[in-house]
Order: structure tokens, then C-alpha cells, then sequence
């Protein structure tokens, strides 16, 4: 008994008092209001695309479809692009995401190596592009139309490829490698790429895997290039 109670000195167990047990319960139901307001629209939305569309007019419906209809996914199944569609989404973020990590990460790594001939030139061009770049609708209209981008899968690629603000991610992070570990594999006689994909990427997991995450949900997302540059439904 006594080796109980040594025991549960050493590791501070005293057992909950009241307080910790309301905190507890508090932060419980917290967590609980939580989960409930960040899980309620995805049922709203099933419930509303399960119920008769002229019902849901005349509104009231919160967790159940008042009447249960399939109407609403017959007609989206109806439709013979909805394949395409989904193809093309899913084609984008893939292709898109992996290219615009990769380059954009290339392209970081150019902006560690002080020096490289054209490094404060180019520093200055893009950091200033990132801030007062764009140009608006029309003259990006213009610009595809005549890079033959309009009506064209590349339209989706391209324009993301190198994406600065990654590109200052990545930079951050890079900088924070310790200089020791790439200047060892240059004096074994690693050339810029091989450390760059040999050494530089496999300690940079958690960069990779945080711009990954931002380009494909924003590759995802993204509908105003098909609404501004496509016209083709497929």
C-alpha cells in the first residue's frame, strides 16, 4: 500500500479536485458547441438536398429532409459533363499542386544562394511583383488570349506554377537549415541539384506539407479561371 502511495507522489497524482472536474465538464462543453456548429451546415446541406425541392421553398428545415425526394441528385447525375468536371478538378489540384511546390520551392532555393549572378536583381523584380503585381481582369484576359492559354487545361497550371508568397515560405524555411549540412555535401562533391533534392527537400518535409495543403485547396476551390477563361464545358 505504501508503494501505491510513494508512487502516486512521484508522479504529483493527487487525484481531480472539484475545480479540475468543472473545468473539465466546461471545456467538454465547449468542445462539444464546437464540433456541433462546425458539423451542422454539412448536415443542413445534406438535409436540404434530400428533401423536394418545391418543399424546401417554403423553408423550415433544420436536421431531416421533410419530404424525401432524390430529384435534386438524378438531375445533377443527369448531366453528361458532371464526369468531365470532376476529372478536370481533380486533374488541376493533382498536377497543379505537385508543380507548384516543386518549382516554387526550386525557385526559393535560387534566393539562398547570395551568390548567384542575378540574385539581387531578380529578388527585387518578384518581391516587388508579389506586392504590386496582378494588372487586373482585362489584361490578364488579353495576356492568355494570346498565350493560347484561353480554352486550354494550362490555363489552370501555368498561371500558378510560381506562386511568391510560397516562394517566401520557402525561402523562410530554408534559410533555417543549417548552412554546415549543405556546405559538407558541396565539399563532397554534391552539385546544386542533387543537394537541393538529396538533402534540402528531406528536411523540409513540414514546408512541403503545409504549401501542399494551401495550393490544393486553393487549386480546388478556384473557379473564377474556368467562369473568366474557359467557354468549353468539357
Amino acid at each position: 500500500m505504501r508503494k501505491n502511495n510513494d508512487y502516486e507522489e512521484v508522479v504529483g497524482y493527487r487525484g481531480k479536485s472539484l475545480g479540475d472536474k468543472v473545468f473539465e465538464g466546461i471545456l467538454v462543453f465547449i468542445l462539444i458547441l464546437v464540433a456541433i456548429s462546425m458539423l451542422y451546415p454539412f448536415i443542413y446541406v445534406l438535409a436540404i438536398s434530400l428533401n423536394d425541392p418545391a418543399d424546401t421553398e417554403l423553408g423550415g428545415i433544420w436536421l431531416y429532409p421533410r419530404v424525401l425526394s432524390f430529384e435534386s441528385y438524378k438531375l445533377i447525375f443527369q448531366e453528361g459533363d458532371l464526369f468531365t468536371a470532376t476529372l478536370v478538378s481533380v486533374a488541376r489540384t493533382v498536377l497543379g499542386t505537385f508543380l507548384t511546390v516543386m518549382v516554387s520551392s526550386m525557385f526559393a532555393y535560387l534566393f539562398t544562394r547570395k551568390e548567384f549572378l542575378l540574385y539581387k536583381p531578380l529578388k527585387a523584380f518578384f518581391f516587388f511583383a508579389m506586392f504590386f503585381g496582378g494588372g487586373g481582369l482585362i489584361p490578364t484576359y488579353i495576356l492568355y488570349l494570346n498565350l493560347g492559354l484561353y480554352n486550354n487545361f494550362l490555363v489552370y497550371i501555368i498561371p500558378y506554377i510560381i506562386n511568391l508568397w510560397y516562394v517566401v515560405l520557402f525561402r523562410t524555411y530554408f534559410m533555417s537549415v543549417p548552412a554546415e549540412l549543405l556546405e559538407a555535401a558541396r565539399i563532397d562533391g554534391a552539385h546544386d541539384l542533387k543537394v537541393f533534392f538529396r538533402i534540402l527537400v528531406p528536411v523540409s518535409k513540414p514546408i512541403y506539407a503545409t504549401v501542399a495543403l494551401y495550393s490544393a485547396v486553393m487549386q480546388w476551390n478556384s473557379y473564377r479561371d474556368t467562369l473568366y477563361y474557359t467557354t468549353k464545358p468539357g
